[in-house]
């Protein structure tokens, strides 16, 4: 039996997990460029709470997603040294995940954001 650990380990476990994922991930590194460009976006167009909490909930649901990609490809590549058609189709499927989740994010992104450059457009003609 594994003795309790203290939250603050918890914590810190999942902070190494960040940092890793991070200097290690490029896919990682890209989704926080967009993200860092999307949050830029949505501060110029001082969207309201309510698309602030929709946006944020589509960053993190694609970061969450691309966070277990990563780590169930890792977790493939560590039990199989030899292409396995479950290997590839465990990997695929959660890549797809990762996809859903983003395609979800451009969509929620195009609600907010087509009708806001609509009327700016419409003010700059």
């Amino acid at each position: 039996m594994k003795p309790k650990q203290s939250c603050l380990h918890s914590f810190r476990y999942a902070f190494n997990g960040i940092v890793y994922a991070i200097k290690n991930e490029a896919h990682i590194r890209y989704h926080l460029i967009i993200t860092c460009l999307i949050l830029a976006i949505s501060w110029y167009f001082n969207i309201n709470e309510t698309e602030w909490m929709v946006i944020c909930m589509s960053i993190f649901l694609v970061l969450i997603s691309e966070f277990f990609n990563t780590s169930i490809e890792h977790s493939v590549d560590l039990t199989t040294q030899n292409p396995h058609p479950l290997a590839m189709a465990s990997k695929d499927i959660a890549a797809a995940g990762v996809l859903l989740a983003a395609i979800h994010a451009v969509i929620q992104g195009g609600i907010i954001f087509i009708p806001k450059l609509t009327i700016m457009g419409g003010l700059l003609k």
